[in-house]
């Protein structure tokens, strides 16, 4: 889930019918409006209002890394438009 408190949870079922279980939280600077998943599961990406994109990937049991940030490209050059638009969806 993601929202306005600037976090990206994710949430993990052992198995059909059991709760689902806090599995990690990755923290932003801001608001995370979208996020899209890769179609294995393996790669997560979120987008703020901004226009910041961040490309997760997992590295291991219940462990996340980013592995693409356009944070600092935004930052040196404001102007620019979002390379990663095209990652996240509704």
């Amino acid at each position: 889930s993601c929202g306005d408190d600037n976090s990206v949870a994710l949430y993990e079922q052992e198995s059909t019918g059991q709760a689902w279980q806090l599995m990690a939280r990755l923290q932003f600077d801001g608001p995370v409006w979208r996020i899209s998943w890769s179609s294995t599961g393996a790669m997560l990406a979120c987008t703020s209002p901004d226009g910041a994109v961040r490309v997760y990937a997992e590295s291991g049991p219940r462990r996340w890394v980013v592995v693409h940030s356009n944070e600092e490209e935004e930052a040196a050059s404001p102007g620019r438009a979002s390379p990663g638009g095209l990652l996240a969806g509704t």
